[in-house]
């Protein structure tokens, strides 16, 4: 396996455990597949790249990517239930106590200004 496909093959075993069909829709052209758009919007959030530069990065790496403005047509077309269902499956276990600041989430060491008085 070639080290640059392992995030688009974990994208694709992801949306496969969460039952998400092939296509983003079922009418129309079937140019790109929901992992080529779900993968340009990982991407994107973690290079904070814009929709334009996402396309032209991934391009020039020899991706199959949609056009920015198809990705920003996608955008709007996944339900945010999607990546609420992926979330939930990839986090793992749900905490029923969190502090949160300006260093990030931690449970073990949490800042005494968020820890509730009981």
């Amino acid at each position: 396996m070639k080290k640059e496909e392992r995030l688009v093959n974990k994208i694709k075993r992801l949306l496969r455990r969460l039952g998400c069909p092939r296509w983003l829709h079922h009418y129309g052209p079937k140019t790109y597949e929901i992992y080529q758009h779900i993968f340009a919007f990982v991407v994107m959030a973690v290079c904070r790249l814009s929709l334009r530069r996402v396309h032209k990065f991934l391009g020039m790496f020899g991706y199959k990517v949609p056009t920015f403005s198809a990705l920003c047509k996608s955008r709007k077309r996944i339900s945010p239930t999607l990546f609420q269902r992926a979330l939930a499956l990839t986090s793992g276990n749900n905490h029923q106590l969190v502090a949160i600041d300006s260093t990030g989430i931690s449970k073990a060491n949490p800042s005494h200004h968020y820890i509730p008085e009981f």
